[in-house]
């Protein structure tokens, strides 16, 4: 009888600078893209969602600018929308805490 070994598949990592938080190394499936940036900061696109000490807490972390963290609060969902003009743009909606 052959012995089977399990395999994982390799993930491919973002490592993200935060001067809040330190070096992160995120699954680069789990960054979050904003087309047009965010409000006032249009230039700011990229962002990754880490879990803060607390329950229920996270920070919202730039990927292209280190210094850029805002916190973020359980019971809301990130989704996918379209705006007028047809642009995708976030919106957020009450339910869970993780982004889809």
């Amino acid at each position: 009888m052959s012995q089977l070994k399990l395999v994982e598949a390799e993930v491919e990592t973002l490592t993200v600078r935060s001067d809040l938080l330190g070096e992160l190394n995120v699954p680069s499936s789990e960054a979050l893209h904003f087309p047009t940036g965010m409000l006032g900061f249009p230039e700011c696109r990229r962002f990754v969602l880490v879990r803060a000490r607390h329950d229920g807490l996270f920070w919202l972390q730039s990927v292209e600018y280190s210094t850029l963290a805002f916190p973020a609060k359980a019971g809301n969902k990130l989704t996918g929308a379209n705006n007028r003009s047809g642009n995708t743009v976030c919106q957020v909606t009450r339910r869970t805490p993780l982004c889809s």
